[in-house]
């Protein structure tokens, strides 16, 4: 019988984190036989072939494995688009956990919103007081962020611009088209789902600066949008997008100004001090942004003074990371809804899927084939 909901699961080097995932998808409240779940190998170099393996020996999930070089998430998800059986596609990342009615929920959803083009879920800090300044997590409180860790939509709308190597903005990029094209995206907050912290590495805030590279694509191509739908916060009712970026420049330009009134010595002492104090507040503000998600009491002396060290480089380096995009993808053109080809078809299982890399499945649906790689060379992407 044909599944209702198809999910796809991305992964990379991440085997440590697939079991926890799969188990939560196996107690869910809906009827294992109204969806299936494809979880995308993205090259992984760790034991996630073999974690894979022994997960498809043991469980009653209608579950596939596919295997295929590494070239980022939005790649993989691609990839797993032509696997698929049912009409609707859910995406959610393999460090995230969802509640056990998640799948009954976005049934009920694609049932209830019959013009809907998809629905971001709800997406929760889980574990909170593992939270560090140098872990991961993310969340999605009140919709408008469109994470592919958390998504359903149709699926003739899933696909993702191969463009974003790491997982940062391609699904804000596919969900800015969904929308410049005239259909909506619904947010709702039972389709919850929980994202644990992953374990604290100290030149994580670095490389999540280095991601915004990306920006500059993102924002040729919904120039709109992006100046006045990302990073969206509200402080004290009042709507401020981009404001981390806004936070990071007003630091950059007091550091300059700062810095110039030591230079030269005609500037005043009072108006010395006034700019150094002022630039002392911003650093004080970069600070607290790195440390929004953390437990006060679960915070560190030894985390605080790193984190003084390492944040007082990361608005430059995001800064610069942007201006570089910014620059590489200047001729990119602007999104067109009238050139959107969201219907064009994906090769199937049995078709061009199989010709690349054959397909794992349950043991009770295929029999297991070794996979078998081209010598074409691939490019290489970000972690899934």
């Amino acid at each position: 019988m044909k599944a209702k909901l198809s999910i796809i699961i991305p992964t990379y080097n991440s085997a440590s984190l697939i079991e926890r995932c799969l188990e939560a998808l196996e107690q869910q409240t809906a009827p294992k036989a109204d969806f299936e779940i494809i979880v995308v190998d993205d090259g992984s170099t760790d034991d996630s072939a073999r974690v894979l393996q022994q997960y498809l020996q043991k469980t009653s999930l209608q579950l596939s494995v596919l295997h295929k070089p590494n070239e980022g998430p939005a790649s993989a998800r691609n990839f797993g688009v032509g696997a698929v059986q049912s009409d609707w596609i859910a995406f959610l990342d393999i460090d995230v956990v969802v509640i056990p009615e998640w799948v009954e929920r976005g049934l009920k959803l694609m049932c209830n919103h019959p013009a809907a083009a998809g629905f971001e879920g709800c997406t929760e800090i889980g574990n909170q007081e593992k939270v560090t300044p140098f872990t991961h997590q993310t969340r999605n409180l009140t919709g408008g962020r469109y994470l592919s860790c958390n998504l359903i939509l149709r699926k003739q709308f899933c696909q993702f611009s191969s463009a974003y190597k790491i997982p940062f903005r391609e699904d804000t990029d596919l969900a800015f088209s969904i929308l410049e094209a005239g259909y909506n995206i619904i947010f709702d907050s039972g389709l919850r789902a929980y994202h644990p912290p992953l374990s604290p590495q100290y030149g994580r805030p670095i490389r999540n600066a280095m991601r915004y590279y990306y920006d500059g694509l993102l924002e040729r191509r919904f120039p709109a949008r992006y100046e006045n739908d990302v990073d969206v916060h509200y402080i004290g009712g009042i709507r401020i997008p981009h404001l981390r970026k806004k936070i990071y420049m007003t630091f950059i330009w007091t550091q300059m100004f700062f810095l110039c009134s030591l230079l030269f010595s005609f500037v005043p002492v009072g108006l010395k001090w006034a700019t150094g104090s002022i630039h002392l507040l911003a650093f004080g503000v970069v600070i607290l942004t790195h440390l929004s998600h953390v437990k006060r009491s679960e915070l560190k002396w030894l985390d605080v003074g790193l984190l003084v060290g390492i944040a007082y480089f990361v608005p430059w380096i995001l800064c610069i990371q942007r201006l570089r995009g910014v620059l590489a993808f200047q001729n990119e053109p602007k999104f067109s809804a009238a050139n959107w080809e969201y219907a064009q078809p994906t090769p199937s299982v049995n078709q061009e899927t199989r010709k690349i890399i054959p397909l794992h499945v349950h043991p009770q649906k295929l029999q297991e084939v070794r996979p078998v790689f081209h010598k074409k060379s691939y490019g290489h992407g970000g972690g899934s």
